[in-house]
Protein backbone atom coordinates (compact mmCIF):
# COMPACT_ATOMS: atom_id res chain seq x y z
CA UNK A 1 0.00 0.00 0.00
CA UNK A 2 1.25 3.33 -0.72
CA UNK A 3 1.14 5.73 2.19
CA UNK A 4 1.09 9.43 1.68
CA UNK A 5 4.47 11.61 1.83
CA UNK A 6 5.45 15.17 3.06
CA UNK A 7 7.98 16.73 1.54
CA UNK A 8 9.05 19.57 3.34
CA UNK A 9 12.92 20.69 3.75
CA UNK A 10 13.94 22.31 0.07
CA UNK A 11 17.37 21.74 -0.47
CA UNK A 12 17.37 24.78 -3.35
CA UNK A 13 15.17 26.83 -0.97
CA UNK A 14 18.13 27.07 1.52
CA UNK A 15 21.18 26.92 -1.11
CA UNK A 16 23.06 29.65 -3.09
CA UNK A 17 22.41 29.92 -7.13
CA UNK A 18 25.02 29.79 -9.19
CA UNK A 19 25.77 32.81 -11.64
CA UNK A 20 23.36 31.94 -14.54
CA UNK A 21 23.59 33.14 -18.36
CA UNK A 22 20.40 34.25 -20.31
CA UNK A 23 18.68 35.71 -17.12
CA UNK A 24 15.86 37.96 -17.45
CA UNK A 25 17.03 41.15 -14.94
CA UNK A 26 13.33 41.07 -13.64
CA UNK A 27 13.00 37.68 -13.20
CA UNK A 28 16.11 36.63 -11.42
CA UNK A 29 16.54 32.43 -10.80
CA UNK A 30 16.94 33.35 -7.29
CA UNK A 31 13.04 33.81 -7.60
CA UNK A 32 13.04 29.97 -7.86
CA UNK A 33 13.80 30.04 -4.62
CA UNK A 34 10.37 31.08 -2.80
CA UNK A 35 7.46 29.66 -2.39
CA UNK A 36 4.63 31.14 -4.38
CA UNK A 37 4.57 30.76 -8.06
CA UNK A 38 3.84 34.52 -8.82
CA UNK A 39 7.40 34.58 -8.47
CA UNK A 40 9.34 33.11 -11.42
CA UNK A 41 12.88 33.32 -13.41
CA UNK A 42 12.63 33.70 -17.25
CA UNK A 43 15.24 33.79 -19.54
CA UNK A 44 15.28 36.37 -22.39
CA UNK A 45 15.12 34.28 -24.85
CA UNK A 46 14.03 30.79 -25.89
CA UNK A 47 17.94 29.22 -26.19
CA UNK A 48 19.04 26.75 -28.83
CA UNK A 49 21.08 24.92 -26.29
CA UNK A 50 21.10 23.55 -22.84
CA UNK A 51 19.74 26.08 -20.01
CA UNK A 52 21.30 25.59 -16.74
CA UNK A 53 20.37 26.92 -13.41
CA UNK A 54 22.77 25.58 -10.42
CA UNK A 55 22.51 25.44 -6.83
CA UNK A 56 25.20 25.17 -3.87
CA UNK A 57 23.19 23.53 -0.99
CA UNK A 58 26.16 24.00 0.95
CA UNK A 59 26.70 20.14 1.92
CA UNK A 60 26.01 17.01 0.65
CA UNK A 61 22.43 16.02 1.35
CA UNK A 62 19.89 13.13 0.21
CA UNK A 63 17.14 14.17 -2.05
CA UNK A 64 14.29 11.91 -4.08
CA UNK A 65 11.93 14.34 -4.43
CA UNK A 66 11.82 17.15 -7.23
CA UNK A 67 9.15 19.51 -8.13
CA UNK A 68 9.26 22.05 -10.94
CA UNK A 69 6.40 24.79 -10.59
CA UNK A 70 4.75 27.29 -12.40
CA UNK A 71 6.63 26.39 -15.95
CA UNK A 72 6.02 27.08 -19.63
CA UNK A 73 8.03 24.27 -20.95
CA UNK A 74 6.99 22.69 -23.74
CA UNK A 75 6.06 18.49 -24.13
CA UNK A 76 9.17 18.96 -26.45
CA UNK A 77 11.58 19.76 -23.68
CA UNK A 78 13.77 18.05 -22.13
CA UNK A 79 14.29 18.73 -18.22
CA UNK A 80 17.07 17.10 -16.19
CA UNK A 81 18.17 17.47 -12.67
CA UNK A 82 22.06 16.40 -12.63
CA UNK A 83 23.74 16.01 -9.33
CA UNK A 84 27.37 16.54 -8.61
CA UNK A 85 30.31 16.43 -5.83
CA UNK A 86 31.91 19.95 -7.42
CA UNK A 87 30.32 22.72 -8.99
CA UNK A 88 31.81 22.42 -12.22
CA UNK A 89 29.91 18.75 -12.39
CA UNK A 90 32.28 17.21 -13.52
CA UNK A 91 33.31 14.72 -10.34
CA UNK A 92 31.05 11.88 -9.53
CA UNK A 93 27.40 13.62 -11.33
CA UNK A 94 24.55 11.67 -12.28
CA UNK A 95 21.53 12.53 -13.95
CA UNK A 96 17.55 12.51 -13.82
CA UNK A 97 15.61 13.17 -16.63
CA UNK A 98 11.93 14.42 -15.29
CA UNK A 99 8.75 13.62 -17.57
CA UNK A 100 6.90 16.16 -18.62
CA UNK A 101 3.82 17.89 -16.87
CA UNK A 102 1.89 20.66 -17.60
CA UNK A 103 2.03 23.85 -15.59
CA UNK A 104 3.44 21.93 -12.53
CA UNK A 105 6.37 19.39 -12.39
CA UNK A 106 6.17 16.72 -9.29
CA UNK A 107 8.26 13.12 -9.12
CA UNK A 108 9.85 10.76 -6.72
CA UNK A 109 13.17 9.58 -8.44
CA UNK A 110 13.71 5.82 -8.53
CA UNK A 111 17.35 5.91 -6.98
CA UNK A 112 17.86 8.85 -3.89
CA UNK A 113 20.21 10.97 -4.65
CA UNK A 114 23.14 12.49 -2.50
CA UNK A 115 24.73 15.55 -3.73
CA UNK A 116 25.84 19.07 -2.88
CA UNK A 117 25.54 20.88 -5.99
CA UNK A 118 22.80 20.24 -8.03
CA UNK A 119 21.54 21.90 -11.53
CA UNK A 120 18.21 21.84 -13.68
CA UNK A 121 19.07 21.77 -17.19
CA UNK A 122 16.40 22.55 -20.05
CA UNK A 123 16.37 21.91 -23.69
CA UNK A 124 13.40 23.83 -25.36
CA UNK A 125 14.39 25.18 -28.30
CA UNK A 126 10.60 25.17 -29.61
CA UNK A 127 8.84 26.85 -27.30
CA UNK A 128 6.55 29.27 -28.38
CA UNK A 129 6.83 31.74 -25.59
CA UNK A 130 10.22 32.87 -26.72
CA UNK A 131 11.65 32.62 -23.33
CA UNK A 132 11.69 29.98 -21.04
CA UNK A 133 10.04 29.98 -17.15
CA UNK A 134 9.93 27.82 -14.17
CA UNK A 135 8.88 29.26 -10.52
CA UNK A 136 9.66 27.41 -7.40
CA UNK A 137 11.91 24.77 -7.37
CA UNK A 138 12.18 21.91 -4.92
CA UNK A 139 14.54 19.61 -4.33
CA UNK A 140 14.52 17.51 -0.89
CA UNK A 141 13.21 14.43 0.66
CA UNK A 142 9.68 13.04 0.51
CA UNK A 143 9.17 11.25 3.96
CA UNK A 144 6.63 8.07 3.73
CA UNK A 145 4.09 8.34 6.81
CA UNK A 146 2.71 5.10 8.24
CA UNK A 147 -1.08 5.50 7.43
CA UNK A 148 -3.24 7.14 5.18
CA UNK A 149 -5.58 10.00 6.29
CA UNK A 150 -9.14 8.67 7.12
CA UNK A 151 -11.78 8.27 4.99
CA UNK A 152 -13.88 11.55 4.66
CA UNK A 153 -12.60 15.11 4.70
CA UNK A 154 -13.10 18.14 3.83
CA UNK A 155 -12.45 20.37 0.68
CA UNK A 156 -13.51 23.47 -0.51
CA UNK A 157 -12.28 26.93 -1.42
CA UNK A 158 -11.24 30.01 1.35
CA UNK A 159 -10.31 33.38 -0.02
CA UNK A 160 -8.29 35.83 1.92
CA UNK A 161 -10.11 39.19 1.14
CA UNK A 162 -10.62 41.06 3.52
CA UNK A 163 -12.95 44.35 3.91
CA UNK A 164 -14.09 47.13 5.79
CA UNK A 165 -18.18 47.94 6.28
CA UNK A 166 -19.04 51.82 6.19
CA UNK A 167 -21.97 53.81 8.07
CA UNK A 168 -24.58 52.62 4.98
CA UNK A 169 -24.15 49.11 5.80
CA UNK A 170 -21.70 48.78 2.16
CA UNK A 171 -18.67 46.78 2.67
CA UNK A 172 -15.94 47.10 0.35
CA UNK A 173 -12.50 45.95 -0.24
CA UNK A 174 -9.33 46.87 1.87
CA UNK A 175 -7.45 43.81 0.15
CA UNK A 176 -8.21 41.29 -2.59
CA UNK A 177 -7.02 37.60 -2.89
CA UNK A 178 -8.11 34.69 -4.72
CA UNK A 179 -9.84 31.65 -3.89
CA UNK A 180 -7.33 29.01 -3.27
CA UNK A 181 -8.35 25.36 -2.43
CA UNK A 182 -8.11 24.11 1.21
CA UNK A 183 -8.58 20.68 2.68
CA UNK A 184 -8.73 19.01 6.13
CA UNK A 185 -6.85 15.79 6.46
CA UNK A 186 -7.20 13.33 9.65
CA UNK A 187 -4.36 11.02 10.34
CA UNK A 188 -5.03 7.88 12.78
CA UNK A 189 -2.06 6.36 15.17
CA UNK A 190 0.87 7.40 13.27
CA UNK A 191 3.96 6.02 14.42
CA UNK A 192 7.07 7.60 16.13
CA UNK A 193 8.87 7.76 12.90
CA UNK A 194 5.59 9.70 10.82
CA UNK A 195 5.35 11.52 14.41
CA UNK A 196 8.67 12.81 14.30
CA UNK A 197 8.26 14.21 10.11
CA UNK A 198 5.57 15.91 11.64
CA UNK A 199 6.90 17.99 14.41
CA UNK A 200 9.61 18.43 11.80
CA UNK A 201 7.42 19.85 9.19
CA UNK A 202 5.54 22.26 11.50
CA UNK A 203 9.35 23.36 12.82
CA UNK A 204 10.54 24.00 9.32
CA UNK A 205 7.89 25.45 7.33
CA UNK A 206 5.25 26.66 10.18
CA UNK A 207 2.10 28.30 8.67
CA UNK A 208 4.38 30.47 5.94
CA UNK A 209 6.63 28.17 3.91
CA UNK A 210 5.43 26.07 1.39
CA UNK A 211 5.73 22.16 1.08
CA UNK A 212 4.50 19.24 -0.58
CA UNK A 213 1.87 16.43 0.17
CA UNK A 214 1.77 13.80 -1.88
CA UNK A 215 -0.89 12.15 -1.65
CA UNK A 216 -0.41 9.57 -3.74
CA UNK A 217 3.22 8.97 -4.17
CA UNK A 218 2.46 6.16 -7.16
CA UNK A 219 1.48 8.83 -9.16
CA UNK A 220 2.91 12.00 -8.05
CA UNK A 221 2.37 14.50 -10.73
CA UNK A 222 -1.51 14.40 -10.30
CA UNK A 223 -1.67 13.96 -7.10
CA UNK A 224 0.77 16.03 -5.23
CA UNK A 225 -0.30 19.44 -3.47
CA UNK A 226 1.77 22.33 -2.88
CA UNK A 227 0.35 23.87 0.38
CA UNK A 228 0.95 26.19 3.76
CA UNK A 229 -0.40 25.01 7.08
CA UNK A 230 -3.89 27.14 7.98
CA UNK A 231 -3.01 26.30 11.20
CA UNK A 232 0.02 24.58 13.34
CA UNK A 233 -2.00 21.84 14.92
CA UNK A 234 -0.43 19.85 16.73
CA UNK A 235 -0.64 15.92 17.36
CA UNK A 236 -2.55 13.77 19.83
CA UNK A 237 -1.51 11.22 21.88
CA UNK A 238 -3.85 8.88 23.00
CA UNK A 239 -2.55 5.51 23.21
CA UNK A 240 1.18 4.93 23.55
CA UNK A 241 3.53 5.71 20.85
CA UNK A 242 0.90 6.47 18.42
CA UNK A 243 -0.40 9.94 17.63
CA UNK A 244 -3.50 11.37 15.68
CA UNK A 245 -2.97 14.58 13.89
CA UNK A 246 -5.71 17.04 12.20
CA UNK A 247 -3.73 18.60 8.96
CA UNK A 248 -5.81 21.67 7.84
CA UNK A 249 -3.68 23.31 4.33
CA UNK A 250 -4.53 25.49 1.22
CA UNK A 251 -3.19 25.73 -1.97
CA UNK A 252 -0.19 28.60 -3.00
CA UNK A 253 -0.66 30.55 -5.88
Amino acid sequence: MAYPRIAYKNYWRDGTIIALDDEHPQYPAEDTQQDSRQFVWRSVDAPTAATAIDCDFGAAYEYDFIALLGHNLTAGATIEVIGADDDAFSVNDVTDTLTYRGNDIFEILGTARTKRYVRLSIVDTGNPSGYLQVGPIFVGKARALNRKNIPGHARGYVNPTETEEVPAGVEFKTRAGASREARELTFLTLNEISAGYIRSLLEECASHQAFAFILDPTAPGNNTLWVVLTNQALMDSNVYQHWDWAAAIKEVL
